[in-house]
């Protein structure tokens, strides 16, 4: 899955806050969300940045760290966004943040977005190197131990 184009992204604007939701409920650690209320559905949009949702699963989907957005939450705000749809039986039902600015201040940019795709392709690309070698190295380690 790759993500649009700029001018094929959707735009919501409104007063950005910030969500801390649990992954379990044993657990203490949080995952954090931007989010949106919209007026017009009477309903909270929420917005991830799974970027690596197709490539790792249950991946971190929060979108940095509290003091990231600390300073824009209550103020108007608008998000670029994308719907990414399952692969491989991996879904995230959250729209997913590429851009966000408030005011004339870019907080996230289109190209940062970029970016952090491309590092999660390279491990991706790594991991899965790495995984066959150990496997070949293996399998070749096994089959002189039968002899």
């Amino acid at each position: 899955m790759s993500i649009p184009k700029e001018n094929e992204l959707h735009y919501y604007s409104g007063k950005l806050d910030v969500l801390n939701v649990r992954t379990d409920h044993n657990s203490k650690s949080t995952e954090q969300y931007l989010a949106f209320y919209d007026k017009k559905t009477k309903t909270i949009l929420e917005f991830s940045c799974a970027y690596s949702q197709a490539f790792f699963g249950t991946s971190d989907r929060s979108c940095g760290s509290s003091n990231d957005f600390e300073p824009y939450v209550g103020k108007m705000a608008t998000i670029g966004w994308y719907r990414q749809y399952g692969i491989l039986g991996y879904t995230n039902n959250r729209l997913q943040m590429v851009t966000l600015k408030s005011g004339d201040k870019v907080i996230h940019s289109y190209e940062d977005t970029m970016m952090e795709v491309k590092r999660h392709k390279t491990t991706l690309k790594y991991s899965i190197f790495f995984t066959a070698l150990l496997s070949m190295l293996t399998y070749w380690m096994l089959g002189k131990l039968n002899q």
